[in-house]
């Protein structure tokens, strides 16, 4: 495949993923259903306005908590419960990069104080972002396994309900998660090119990541020991550990400056929190696929990529390191620091569950092997259920065509028709998922438990 072909066809996967995301951009989730969006917001247009960042925490480490009524997007008629919001200052949860950025383009679209900030203003630029992910998947994806690798991991992840909900929020992963991307591809070039340009871009995302979230740090540790396992020179991964601290730094004197003990007493009382650690956290990382703490959607694609992860990790491929060592390194953060049940702190994981997928994919189309039929009908089955009506001929065609298809598949020994098969099966996957994304509106949200 030509890069000029790859290149077009992504661009085109990258349109559908990010019409499917612009769609109900301001209504799904509910303004309100996670008001960390709007206290990021918050925080920045506070720090551009008066200096001192003001949001919502929940954490009794601040001396300041003002209870205030504040009604944007007229939540108190929708989602809220209709008690007053908590604000808190100096506010110092997370690096302001974030707040920097959603309270800067409210700022911009004319918001000068809380009320005025909105779901649909402040979720473009997130949005938005969500494309440079997907490029980035395919991007990667190819320079570590192939072209097709590349596409189908693009493609997955484009489409797939979850991801295509979740990346509208205006949630710090969100943010790091194209720059962690961004920083492995650089690193992964530099690696085979050596050219020091490629280490400098790398380090500039890793540095700018930190200062999203600190559960970043994943990102950092995968990418320093990538970098001592492929570069033969210590140089680049122990300058590139200075360059983090360094950028870390800033934000430690940036809080110091503002209000030390405050800082000090948010820091250690982030440490104190409890989350969920263990086998049921790892449980449920892989079969529930929850959005907000009450929202949960159906979607059979996040657990057929933990089966393709599976499978990569199980795989000789040279390359996969650059997948299968971020990953874990991010699960041991969400474990022991993010084992939460919202859908945000899963985000990091899907890029290389998903990649981990589109090579599978690959493998299975190659050696036209029957299994990834039943691979795929996990997330066709999933979507199925929500776009055809279970009751009549339909629930019986349901029932009867994909298993004969797949007993086809297994009866027919010509690779040919195998894949033929399998291609249907995957398009028809794709398709349903589409459909199933178009009819997430306003209405069907609110009937989603």
């Amino acid at each position: 495949m030509s890069k000029k072909v790859f290149y077009l066809v992504l661009l085109l996967i990258l349109s559908l993923g990010l019409t499917l995301r612009w769609r109900n951009l301001g209504n799904v989730p509910l303004p309100g259903q996670s008001q960390d969006e709007y206290s990021n917001a918050w925080v920045g247009l506070s720090i551009i306005e008066s200096g001192v960042p003001v949001g919502m925490s929940g954490m009794k480490a601040y001396p300041v908590q003002k209870r205030v009524y504040i009604n944007p997007d007229r939540i108190f008629q929708q989602s809220a419960s209709g008690d007053a919001t908590t604000l808190n200052y100096p506010w110092f949860d997370h690096p302001p990069l974030v707040p920097l950025i959603t309270g800067g383009f409210a700022y911009f679209k004319g918001a000068r104080v809380f009320e005025d900030v909105s779901a649909i203003t402040i979720r473009k630029p997130v949005a938005a972002l969500s494309a440079v992910t997907i490029a980035l998947i395919g991007i990667l994806a190819s320079q570590l396994f192939g072209p097709a690798v590349g596409l189908f991991a693009a493609l997955f992840y484009a489409i797939a309900p979850l991801t295509t909900v979740m990346n509208r929020m205006v949630q710090a992963e969100n943010f790091f998660v194209p720059l962690g991307l961004f920083s492995l591809l650089c690193f992964f070039r530099f690696s085979k090119a050596k050219e020091k340009w490629w280490w400098y871009l790398g380090v500039a995302g890793l540095m700018a990541g930190v200062l999203v979230k600190l559960s970043f740090i994943a990102f950092v540790v995968a990418a320093i020991l990538l970098l001592k396992q492929t570069v033969k020179k210590s140089w680049p991964w122990v300058t590139a550990g200075i360059f983090v601290l360094a950028a870390l730094s800033w934000w430690v004197i940036y809080g110091l400056a503002l209000s030390p003990s405050t800082f000090a007493n948010v820091l250690l009382s982030n440490s104190e929190r409890a989350y969920g650690i263990g086998y049921q956290a790892v449980a449920d990382l892989v079969t529930t696929v929850k959005v907000t703490g009450t929202k949960t959607i159906a979607d059979g694609w996040v657990l057929a990529s933990f089966l393709g992860m599976i499978a990569l990790m199980a795989s000789e491929e040279k390359n996969k390191r650059w997948i299968v060592l971020p990953f874990l390194s991010y699960l041991s953060i969400f474990l022991f620091f993010g084992g939460e049940s919202f859908g945000w702190y899963r985000l990091p994981f899907f890029p290389f569950t998903f990649i981990a997928l589109g090579y599978l994919t690959v493998e299975l189309v190659k050696k036209a092997n029957p299994s990834g039929l039943l691979l795929f009908l996990v997330p066709l089955g999933v979507s199925a259920t929500r776009v055809i009506p279970t009751d009549g001929i339909w629930l019986v065609g349901w029932r009867i065509i994909p298993m004969a298809i797949v007993l086809i598949g297994y009866l027919v020994s010509d690779k040919r028709i195998n894949r033929l098969i399998l291609a249907t099966l995957v398009a028809m996957a794709v398709l349903v998922s589409v459909i199933y994304n178009l009819k997430i509106d306003v209405s069907l949200w609110y009937k989603i438990s």
